[in-house]
């Protein structure tokens, strides 16, 4: 229920698709992300050039930290809670935190 990840070395997105998560580091901060788009479950992407993740499925875009910009998916990317333990990221995938719980989706990060 937990994984272990290094902490990441620069600003981007690793995507761990075994474990269906994706951890970013953005502006000083890390984040783990489900996989999948809250839409309809399709994996989304990366896209280093324009700083974002896109759902090809539907056209559903997301900032960095995994908030909705547009497209048919009604929420941004669900979170999983996450803490640094020395030079580590460890995420707990127990729980799935929807963006519509805003107190606990603004809270499962974590500052580097």
């Amino acid at each position: 229920d937990e994984l272990r990840y290094p902490l990441p070395a620069a600003d981007g997105a690793t995507i761990d698709r075994a474990n269906n998560l994706i951890i970013v580091r953005f502006n000083g901060e890390a984040i783990a992300f489900v996989l999948e788009c809250p839409h309809r479950g399709e994996n989304v992407r990366w896209q280093a050039d324009n700083n974002r993740f896109f759902c090809p499925k539907h056209e559903s875009t997301f900032q960095p930290d995994g908030a909705r910009i547009q497209g048919k998916a009604e929420r941004g990317l669900d979170r999983y809670a996450i803490r640094r333990e020395g030079d580590e990221l460890v995420v707990n995938t127990e729980q799935k935190i929807r963006s519509t719980n805003a107190e606990a989706w603004a809270t499962a990060q974590v500052t580097l």
